[in-house]
C-alpha cells in the first residue's frame, strides 16, 4: 500500500532557473519535474513515479531517484542571497518524497536511504519517517537494529527511531514493541541530545510507562534540559493519563436544564500550538518539537 504524503497542494507557479543545468541534470521524463516544483508538493508527479515502476523496472526508478537524493550538486542552483530559491535545489526532497510511492522497491535501496538522516537539508531529513512509514513494518527490523547499536551515528539513530513511530501511525499492534525499544535505548544511552528526542518519541506514543526510566534519566543528567524538562514530561503524561481514564460527558441532570436559562458564557478556546511532530511554524524545515518546540530556542 503506497501511504500519500499529507500535503497535496501543487506549485502553482514555476520559479525561473538563474543558470543552465549541468550537464548530469539534464534528466529525461518524468525526472525531469523534480527539478521545477520547487518545495511544494506535487501528487500528480509522484504518482507518475509509480506509474513508471509499474510498466518498468521499480528498481531502476529508485536507483535513479536515489542518485538525485545523494547528489549535493543540486544545492550548488541560484544565488544563496536571493529572496527566492532556484527550484532546483529541492530536486533532492522531491526525490525523497517520491520514494513514498514505490515503497517495495525503495526498501531494497534502503541502507542507501538511511545514511540521508545525516544529511544537512533539514526539510529532506525530515521526510524520510515518511518515506520508511510507506514501506511498512518490512522497515521495523533493520530500523531497530539502527537504533540499538551503540555505535551508529547519533543521526541515524535519532533518525530511525523517529521512522519507527511514524511507521506506529500507520500499522497496528506495534506501538508497545517499538516504545519498549526505544525505553531500552534511554535507559542506556549516554548521549543527552539524542536522549531528549527519544523522550519526545515516547510522548509521541503515549507510553507513560516509561515515565521511571525518564525521570531515572533525568536524575543521571543524562537528558538535555535545554530540549525538554522533567515537568514538561510529567505534565504531558499527567494529561495522557486523564484522557484515558475519561469515561465521556456526564448524563444531563434537571440541574443543567436550569443552567440554561442563565446567561451565555462563550467557552475559552485555546490558542492553536503546532504538533510536536508537525512542521515548526518558523519554517527552518524541521518538526516542532525539534525546533521551538525545545526550550533552547
Amino acid at each position: 500500500m503506497v501511504r500519500k504524503p499529507t500535503a497535496s497542494t501543487k506549485t502553482k507557479s514555476r520559479v525561473t532557473k538563474t543558470s543552465p543545468n549541468l550537464p548530469q541534470h539534464n534528466l529525461s521524463a518524468p525526472y525531469d519535474k523534480l527539478m521545477t516544483m520547487g518545495e511544494e508538493e506535487d501528487l500528480d508527479v509522484y504518482l507518475s513515479f509509480a506509474k513508471l515502476a509499474e510498466k518498468g523496472s521499480a528498481d531502476d526508478v529508485v536507483a535513479t531517484l536515489v542518485s538525485i537524493v545523494t547528489d549535493q550538486a543540486y544545492y550548488t542552483y541560484g544565488d544563496p542571497n536571493a529572496a527566492t530559491p532556484d527550484p532546483r535545489q529541492f530536486a533532492p526532497l522531491n526525490a525523497v518524497r517520491a520514494l513514498g510511492f514505490v515503497p517495495e522497491a525503495a526498501f531494497g535501496a534502503f541502507d542507501q536511504i538511511v545514511p540521508l538522516f545525516a544529511s544537512t537539508d533539514d526539510v529532506l531529513r525530515e521526510t524520510l519517517p515518511v518515506v520508511f512509514a510507506c514501506m511498512g513494518e518490512v522497515a521495523i527490523a533493520p530500523l531497530t537494529a539502527i537504533l540499538l547499536n551503540a555505535e551508529a551515528d547519533v543521526n541515524l539513530r535519532d533518525g530511525a527511531a523517529d521512522s519507527l513511530v511514524e511507521i506506529c501511525t500507520v500499522t497496528e499492534d506495534k506501538d508497545s514493541e517499538v516504545a519498549e525499544t526505544i525505553t531500552k535505548v534511554l535507559s542506556e544511552s549516554s548521549d543527552f541530545e539524542l536522549n531528549a528526542y527519544l523522550v519526545f518519541d515516547l510522548m509521541d506514543l503515549d507510553y507513560s510507562d516509561a515515565l521511571p526510566v525518564i525521570e531515572f534519566a533525568f536524575q543521571e543528567g543524562r537528558i538535555d534540559n535545554d530540549i525538554l524538562t522533567l515537568e514538561e514530561v510529567q505534565e504531558y503524561f499527567e494529561s495522557v493519563d486523564e484522557d484515558a481514564s475519561d469515561t465521556g460527558d456526564d448524563v444531563p441532570s434537571v440541574a443543567d436544564d436550569q443552567d440554561d436559562d442563565e446567561e451565555y458564557q462563550e467557552p475559552y478556546v485555546a490558542p492553536v500550538t503546532p504538533g510536536r511532530n508537525d512542521p515548526c511554524y518558523c519554517g527552518s524545515g524541521k518538526k516542532y518539537k525539534k525546533c521551538h518546540g525545545g526550550n533552547a530556542q
